[in-house]
């Protein structure tokens, strides 16, 4: 039985374009993970750096110059 080279070509072609649409889905997946990994990682880091701002503010306010702690805080004299 003779298979003719066309229909062959044809049939190898779209198998290789369905593989290839596959490897598209799970590149945009990856890419979609990886980007909600960069918005988890700078919440994380913002965070860390609230958490930080915010013991600094705690070590300031509890010397027994309280204005003088507000100024060293946020630059503000009241």
């Amino acid at each position: 039985m003779s298979v003719d080279k066309e229909s062959a070509a044809i049939v190898i072609v779209g198998s290789i374009q369905a593989q290839l649409n596959e490897v598209k889905q799970y590149l945009d997946i990856a890419t979609a993970l990886n980007e909600e990994h960069e918005k988890r990682v700078n919440l994380i880091e913002e965070f860390i750096e609230h958490e930080s701002i915010g013991a600094e503010y705690n070590a300031i306010t509890e010397t027994q110059h309280y204005t003088l702690s507000i100024w060293l805080f946020t630059g503000k004299y009241e």
